[in-house]
């Protein structure tokens, strides 16, 4: 997963679909140079399209972080790279 070119190290994101409008990530924070995992869900109940797609740390924990919210996946996934 970790490519070294004259040790800068890089990662890919990595998106891997659980179900319909769930997906998991993992992949290397650019800002912290650390591994962040997290989930964009799809929540398309009682929110405004432009806010219905949702970047979320922490899911299914006491610590629940929704970091971004975008009207698709794709502009989650720009989000994260």
């Amino acid at each position: 997963m970790y490519s070294d070119n004259n040790n800068i190290k890089t990662e890919i994101m990595k998106f891997t679909k659980i179900n319909k409008g769930n997906y998991k990530f993992e992949g290397l924070d650019t800002w912290t140079n650390k591994i962040i995992e997290g989930n964009i869900i799809n929540q398309n109940i009682d929110v405004e399209v432009s806010k219905s797609w949702q970047v979320v740390f922490g899911l299914d924990t006491e610590n629940i972080n929704r970091a971004f919210f975008g009207k698709s996946l794709t502009e989650c996934k720009n989000w994260l790279k």
